[in-house]
């Protein structure tokens, strides 16, 4: 999946992941996707909606800023 995130304040976000076999979660600090680092991520899979599981589900603080993609 792929798409745009436009924060709808500026400030610190942490991001978590979940989902089955082996998710990544990447995040470009600008609309190039060739930017992209990989934010948060685990092998192996975890049941709907269980963040923190693997402490590697959830990204250390993302500075943001609104209505910026």
């Amino acid at each position: 999946m792929r798409g745009y995130l436009i924060a709808p304040s500026s400030g610190n976000y942490i991001f978590h992941i979940a989902g089955d076999d082996s998710c990544q979660l990447w995040l470009s600090p600008s609309v190039s996707q060739f930017a992209n680092q990989k934010i948060a991520g685990f092998g192996g899979w975890v049941p709907i909606q269980d963040w923190d599981r693997y402490p590697s589900q959830t990204s250390t603080a993302v500075a943001l800023v609104a209505g910026q993609k």
